[in-house]
């Protein structure tokens, strides 16, 4: 017989092999806001909860915007501190789990982030909780837990059987959500600016703003 516990974890392999098939899913994207604090250049994003999405680890961080959707850039000098200078961020560094907006900030601001949240791991978080997969992945999950039953039991065949279709179907399925429309653009007008948002099937990529 199989133990809830091991049943758990032949699913958590299963969710583990889904989330894992593409570096970044677009279903893991997300969008947060930090909170800015008068001369503090650097935010941990894992554990201070002004400057991390609720609920979730940050995995990567994309885009971040001013209130007047004015993009603050990546600045790639990979360096710990903070800014020489204090004003309104232009740009912003990672090192780590921290985020170091250059210059300081000298006011309170509400910047907007995008990135990609950390998939959550359903066994730890405790009973009564799914796989963090969207349902279309249910049944290739559920032929990889069969798969790793029958291993268990040491039924071979079966077990290459199931585990041979969830490769099959996985494979397929990243294959459809990689085939999406071509990216439209979403044109959103507040005051003197104008934000075209460029997306790929439901993934934002990036905006344009005109003044």
């Amino acid at each position: 017989d199989l133990t809830d516990d091991i049943v758990d974890e032949f699913i958590r392999e299963g969710a583990l092999m889904v989330q894992y098939a593409r570096q970044r899913w677009h279903f893991y994207q997300t969008t947060w806001t930090l909170t800015t604090a008068i001369d503090q250049g650097a935010y941990n994003v894992e554990t201070d909860p002004v400057s991390s999405p609720t609920g979730y680890v940050v995995a990567e961080i994309k885009h971040l915007y001013r209130p007047d959707g004015t993009e603050i850039f990546f600045d790639s000098v990979d360096v710990a501190d903070g800014g020489e200078s204090s004003g309104n961020p232009e740009s912003y560094r990672t090192w780590g789990t921290t985020l170091t907006l250059v210059p300081t900030p000298t006011a309170i601001e509400a910047i907007q982030v995008v990135g990609y949240r950390k998939p959550v791991d359903w066994v730890d978080v405790g009973a009564g909780e799914m796989p963090d997969t969207p349902a279309v992945f249910d049944g290739v999950i559920r032929l990889w837990a069969l798969g790793r039953a029958y291993a268990h039991q040491e039924d071979h065949g079966a077990a290459g059987f199931y585990s041979d279709h969830a490769s099959f179907h996985l494979d397929r399925l990243v294959k459809q959500l990689d085939d999406l429309p071509p990216g439209r653009i979403i044109m959103n007008s507040s005051g003197p600016k104008t934000n075209y948002w460029v997306t790929k099937g439901t993934e934002l990529q990036y905006p344009r703003i005109v003044t």
